[in-house]
């Protein structure tokens, strides 16, 4: 039953994006419809998988203690206690309190009930992901070539009618660049990622769908980060005075770019993704509009939140009509100062905990998709993106750690095997 019901939410969670729901005609984000339909179902899949978990374990001699939990509490923590304000308020709205359950909750109940898997059901969580991320760029790059959709593009509660960038089957073009470039990254610095042909057109597809689906802050920052990646690897000899893997990895990268990145800059194909570079569509102005939101809140406003109607009022004297589209000032303008200090602060230290053991490429990983969300609404508004990533980052740090312990036995076996020839 455990493995079943983990798998039907993974499914629930990557497969059931705003776009799939409203095509299944459930009013996810919409303001008709029951509240209890405003919660994404991978929730309540997770939630009855923890609930069970927690049932056996009183039953079996109590409730497991695990890595990470200090700071899985404190997430899980503020997330209730902020629910509960968020519910308990006079200006209480519906999609406040689904916005911080779907957002914050979904991620700690997954992580709990993820943790009772072993190494095989999170080996086959890992398979599927870096399957379900090929067959989605490619879902990706066919929507933009052929202008078609597998669904709906969601954007607040109506559909977008035009956009060029593709949504596939994660529902928004900036959750499916951010999610793409974290898994980009890993397979581009992990020292376990075998070169290979396959392993090389499964780069091309991520990087194509990359473009198509147009993210600007993630295809900027992935280019920056492995450009920092690659020189700190470049620079290592010069201080230990040896190569390593690291290194040749690097100078590989940096190769490779030189003959691939200019035809990919010539094409066609590249060409919208590259001019949303130079007309960015006024998501700049939009940034500076939520500076000045931030910074026109009273001392009281800064520290509970503001309002639906004051938020709303906002926006029209600013122009913003997409909202705030800085994932922590709009937690701020929201929920209030604490709650994004606390979250942004305690997230951090919980996702880097997550991906310890995980090497250099998961670290890497985790800067990637600090930073992109940070430019981007993201997880300031009713989303899964946060609970997509943790998983990820969970299943890749456990096939990281145990390859590694793998090569570590290996390693012992044949040093004893060497010895025992040494004396025969």
């Amino acid at each position: 039953m455990y493995k079943g019901i983990l798998y039907a939410s993974t499914l629930a969670l990557f497969l059931l994006s705003e776009g799939s729901l409203y095509y299944l005609g459930i009013p996810y984000t919409q303001k008709y419809g029951s509240f209890f339909a405003k919660i994404h179902p991978s929730l309540y899949l997770f939630s009855l998988l923890a609930m069970l978990l927690l049932a056996m374990a009183v039953v079996n001699g109590g409730v497991k203690f695990y890595r990470h939990g200090i700071y899985h509490f404190f997430l899980f923590s503020i997330a209730v206690f902020y629910t509960i304000f968020a519910f308990l308020r006079p200006d209480y709205k519906g999609g406040e309190v689904t916005a911080l359950a779907v957002t914050f909750l979904t991620p700690t109940v997954m992580y709990y009930c993820l943790f009772y898997a072993d190494d095989a059901q999170r080996k086959k969580l890992y398979n599927a992901i870096s399957l379900f991320f090929i067959i989605n760029s490619l879902v990706g790059i066919w929507e933009f070539q052929t202008g078609m959709r597998l669904f709906p593009f969601i954007a607040g509660e109506g559909i977008k009618e035009y956009d060029w960038r593709s949504t596939a089957f994660l529902g928004h073009p900036l959750n499916n660049a951010c999610l793409t470039g974290s898994y980009l990254i890993y397979q581009l610095l992990s020292s376990r990622s075998k070169r290979s042909i396959s392993w090389l057109l499964q780069i091309v597809i991520l990087l194509l769908s990359m473009f198509a689906f147009g993210g600007r802050s993630a295809m900027a920052t992935l280019a920056l980060l492995l450009l920092v990646a690659t020189f700190l690897s470049l620079i290592k000899p010069v201080f230990t005075g040896k190569t390593d893997a690291a290194m040749r990895r690097s100078l590989w990268l940096l190769a490779t770019a030189l003959i691939f990145v200019p035809l990919m800059f010539s094409a066609d194909f590249v060409r919208p993704a590259i001019e949303r570079f130079s007309n960015d569509g006024g998501s700049a102005v939009q940034r500076l509009a939520a500076i000045q939101i931030l910074s026109g809140l009273t001392p009281s406003q800064l520290l509970i939140g503001t309002s639906t109607s004051y938020r709303t009022t906002m926006y029209e004297v600013f122009n913003t009509k997409s909202g705030i589209e800085v994932s922590w000032i709009a937690l701020a303008v929201e929920y209030g100062l604490p709650f994004s200090l606390m979250i942004a602060l305690t997230l951090s230290a919980w996702l880097f905990r997550l991906g310890s053991g995980g090497g250099r490429a998961v670290w890497w990983m985790i800067v990637y998709f600090l930073l992109v969300i940070a430019g981007s609404l993201s997880i300031g508004s009713k989303s899964v993106l946060l609970a997509q990533f943790a998983l990820m980052v969970t299943v890749i740090a456990n096939r990281e750690n145990s390859l590694e312990n793998n090569s570590r036995n290996l390693e012992s076996i044949s040093g004893k095997k060497n010895r025992i020839d040494y004396v025969s």
